[in-house]
């Protein structure tokens, strides 16, 4: 199978755009903030919301709203079917995100896992995919949250379960 001719380079092809957070912000910032700052446009996007075009759209503690384009770019080898692993990173994101929100400044985290259940296929007709994460669980080193993941015509797409621990262990990382 031959490679259509696209009107513009593969994104990765593309110069880098946008950046990360500086590790000052996120010692300065709690993690609500700084998802607050990246939805006002304070911050800017990182690497990957130029890549994908993910992007939070909503954030409150414990929860959190995010956006993907089902673009073409995101195909799986099937033709007009967005690629699972495309679907699962937006629900990742949702989670993680939903755990940043309850993180005071200068606590990291990192995913431990991800668990999705694919509902129904994705078609790659340009509008929005919208996840909406919820974090259920928080412990004083691991955190658990859910996703659920709809396409834009509000129909669920993806189920998603995860969790999260900070490396930094318990010191870092306490119940309010």
């Amino acid at each position: 199978m031959r490679e259509p001719d696209w009107p513009s380079p593969h994104p990765y092809e593309r110069p880098v755009a946008g950046e990360v957070p500086t590790q000052q912000i996120w010692d300065d910032t709690d993690g609500l903030g700084v998802l607050q700052s990246l939805i006002a446009g304070d911050l800017p996007a990182p690497p990957i919301a130029h890549f994908c075009g993910i992007a939070p759209v909503e954030a409150q503690t414990g929860t959190t709203t995010w956006k993907m384009p089902a673009t073409e770019w995101l195909c799986a080898p099937v033709q007009g079917r967005l690629y699972g692993g495309a679907i699962a990173m937006l629900a990742g994101t949702a989670i993680d995100g939903a755990v940043q929100t309850t993180l005071p400044a200068g606590t990291a985290f990192g995913p431990v896992d991800l668990k999705v259940y694919f509902l129904r296929p994705v078609s790659p007709d340009g509008r929005d995919l919208v996840a909406r994460g919820t974090m259920i669980h928080r412990g004083r080193s691991m955190a658990i949250g859910t996703t659920d993941v709809f396409d834009a015509d509000g129909k669920k797409v993806a189920v998603a379960t995860g969790s999260g621990r900070n490396p930094a262990g318990p010191a870092r990382y306490r119940d309010d």
